[in-house]
């Protein structure tokens, strides 16, 4: 059976329109800090919001464009690190959203919290599933990577420690 034919047969059984199969175009602002601190208050009522200042021994770097996008967007980072230069493992921090959603700022507070502990912390933008269909952000956070590792002596990494720490997208469905 043809690839066309079982798309079309699983379109007509699973109710998935045409539409819903590729890039909208549009940003989808449904997943936010603000909104999920409020969804989980519900549940955590001892829940507060972190202050989102960064530790006196922590730097951050201007936004700095790690790749291009084949539409010619450029897809930025920043690093999170001690004011030392001692040479530390990194942590590549990939915001929560379903790969649908969100944005790299919503790693802020935890990035700089992780530099003052020692990491070199990056918050990267990845290409949302609203403008490129999934794996175009493992693409893109793959590149994230390569920079990392391009440009481990500026920042004091060791590119032999280099973690990946990612979010998910939480709502009351997965309760």
């Amino acid at each position: 059976m043809s690839r066309y034919l079982l798309l079309l047969l699983s379109n007509l059984f699973i109710g998935t329109s045409w539409a819903q199969l590729g890039p909208t175009g549009g940003r989808d602002t449904s997943f936010s800090i603000a909104g999920s601190f409020i969804r989980e208050l519900k549940y955590h009522p001892e829940l507060q919001l972190a202050p989102p200042d960064l530790p006196v021994n922590v730097r951050k770097t201007a936004a700095q464009t790690y790749t291009r996008t084949p539409a010619g967007r450029e897809l930025q980072l920043e690093v999170f690190h001690p004011t030392s230069r001692k040479l530390r493992p990194a942590i590549l921090m990939i915001h929560g959203g379903g790969w649908r959603s969100g944005d790299r700022s919503h790693n802020y507070t935890l990035a700089g919290q992780l530099a003052a502990r020692g990491y070199v912390t990056v918050t990267a933008d990845y290409r949302l599933s609203t403008e490129a269909l999934y794996p175009a952000a493992v693409h893109d956070l793959k590149a994230a990577i390569r920079w990392i590792r391009r440009n481990a002596k500026s920042y004091a990494i060791d590119p032999r420690k280099l973690a990946v720490l990612g979010f998910r997208r939480v709502g009351n469905w997965q309760r």
